[in-house]
């Protein structure tokens, strides 16, 4: 292969080969293939059922569970029935005459070289009438042998077959289930994703104990081979969705040889890779992916990562959050409302200061203006540039928050805040309203839950500010217009990113900027399940005595 490294092209060439009819060639072989890296190890040992036969066995250190291995394989082997009991009389035994060896390696005891149906004979008796362990799959190829092996299984070779079989003894250093910090709730669930790929999707089988949810695994890099499975709902996703899913993530599966991450992984798959805003959402609560899962959507699980991404994604479920739907609608569509408007705060404050100091004068109130004025009394710089000034200090300090441990950036955050804001005025460089309107922008930015629309609203600050500079108020609409139009243009998965505002779509207007009680959102989203019924007609609480009389006006409805 053109521009491949010598080393992946010896790992290609040898996953092509297939197995060895003796184990000393299969255990070298491997060593060769993985560099004889230090955490690979091997094994040989002699089987009383098998008449002595000699068994290799290989795994990777660290990745497999030794009270496992030794009480399902090892233990397994050293007891059972004879070669010459059952099932077991028809194998082949142990020959007298060598055949040729091809390759490398120490060599084994002599073996002839049976016919396809006693080696698989031969593998099948191990399978079925040895080995204890649960999960036993069968490697024909070398491909096969490592995928299992990079996995945490053990691989075992037998002399006189080409098949290994391939054992589930994996235990994958993984971090205790435990609530999510960025998306902590005051009610609900307080379980989160974790790296391990198997415990996410346990995860998801048990708040969704449905025979309708389905995970469809994928590899991920020609190399690195990191398994990644898409989870969806059969009967509730459409298919053609499923299927974009699927060919996106095969298209990247074959075109790169490691796994990025899931943040590569999510700006590789969506529509437009070139805008501020995400348009793939994703989230460490169990609850929040499978209540998209029952609308609809497709869930994207990499090994690796506690987070899960869900396609497709809407614009308003960025500004939305867990605890919506576990509080009474008119709380939750309060705080939405306040989400909604801090989000415009947030994006518009700074900006709507230059465009009234620097044009627009007679729109603010004379006692204020005169206090305004007071204050830039003494600075030299136009509001403009102190604006910018602010904020980019403001962001400097952020990100030097974040990067510090958390007790010492929290501390250095408020402190630093604090400090050069005084600082600031009293030197003259900056006026007090600056600051105020500052501190009020960023913590209305704190209110959005998504981190990655924070970080495209903070971005779009600056060009925002420079406009308002520069044309005023005029400019604060128009740069708002290219926004809309913008964000408007959006698709996720062909979905438009603006639904179901735009285009309109009334019906999945209860879930948008209020939250409807359950008993009113009866369907789901149009634009992707065509508004499939998820809930029948007589939810609404009543009294017992008009229970029945409502049933039966329901049916009549029907």
């Amino acid at each position: 292969m053109e521009g491949t490294p010598p080393i992946y092209s010896l790992v290609d060439r040898a996953s092509r080969t297939p197995l060895s009819y003796r184990v000393a060639e299969n255990l070298q072989r491997i060593k060769v293939i993985l560099g004889n890296s230090a955490d690979l190890v091997t094994r040989t040992l002699h089987v009383p059922a098998l008449s002595g036969r000699l068994v290799g066995l290989s795994w990777l250190e660290g990745l497999v569970d030794g009270v496992r291995q030794s009480e399902y394989i090892v233990a397994s082997l050293q007891k059972g029935k004879s070669l010459q009991e059952g099932p077991a009389r028809n194998l082949p035994e142990q020959g007298s005459a060598p055949r040729e060896v091809q390759g490398i390696g120490e060599t084994s005891h002599v073996v002839t070289r049976p016919r396809p149906r006693e080696s698989e004979g031969l593998v099948d008796f191990l399978r079925q009438h040895l080995l204890a362990a649960s999960d036993v799959s069968l490697g024909r190829t070398w491909e096969d042998v490592l995928k299992a092996v990079l996995n945490g299984r053990t691989a075992l070779f037998v002399d006189g077959a080409d098949q290994a079989l391939l054992v589930e003894t994996r235990e994958v250093p993984a971090r205790s289930v435990a609530e999510p910090e960025v998306e902590s709730v005051i009610r609900g669930a307080r379980d989160g994703f974790t790296e391990d790929l198997r415990t996410n999707t346990a995860l998801l089988r048990l708040h969704l104990q449905s025979p309708a949810l389905r995970f469809e695994e994928i590899r991920l890099g020609r190399q690195s081979q990191v398994p990644c499975n898409i989870a969806y709902v059969a009967g509730v996703a459409h298919p053609q969705l499923v299927q974009e899913v699927r060919s996106r993530l095969l298209r990247i599966a074959s075109r790169y040889s490691f796994n990025l991450g899931v943040g590569a992984l999510e700006q590789l798959i969506e529509d437009h890779p070139f805008s501020l805003f995400p348009t793939i959402h994703h989230s460490e609560r169990p609850d929040k992916i499978v209540a998209q899962l029952v609308e609809g959507r497709v869930a994207i699980i990499v090994q690796g990562t506690p987070m899960v991404l869900t396609v497709p994604t809407l614009f308003w479920e960025f500004i939305q959050s867990p605890e919506d739907y576990y509080e009474r609608p008119y709380l939750a569509s309060f705080v939405r409302m306040l989400r909604f408007i801090m989000l415009a705060t947030s994006l518009t404050l700074p900006s709507l200061y230059v465009a009234l100091v620097s044009f627009h004068h007679e729109m603010v109130p004379p006692p204020l203006a005169l206090r305004i004025a007071g204050g830039r009394e003494a600075v030299p710089f136009p509001a403009v540039f102190e604006a910018l000034l602010m904020e980019f200090s403001f962001e400097v300090l952020r990100e030097a928050g974040l990067r510090l441990p958390r007790p010492l950036g929290q501390t250095i955050s408020i402190v630093g805040v604090l400090v050069i804001g005084q600082a600031a005025v009293s030197a003259g460089i900056v006026s007090p309203v600056m600051v105020v309107v500052v501190a009020l922008t960023a913590i209305a930015s704190f209110t959005t839950p998504s981190y990655s629309v924070a970080i495209s609203l903070r971005l779009l600050r600056f060009p925002m500010i420079m406009v308002a500079g520069t044309a005023g108020l005029y400019g604060i609409a128009w740069f708002t217009l290219v926004i809309s139009l913008h964000l408007a243009a959006l698709r996720s998965f062909g979905v438009p990113f603006l639904s179901p505002v735009v285009p309109f779509f009334g019906e999945d207007w209860k879930d948008v900027f209020v939250r409807a009680p359950w008993w009113a959102m009866r369907r789901r989203p149009h634009l992707y399940t065509r508004g499939s019924r998820q809930a029948t007609a007589g939810l609404v609480p009543q009294p017992a005595l008009f229970a029945e009389r409502a049933r039966r006006g329901n049916r009549e409805k029907e």
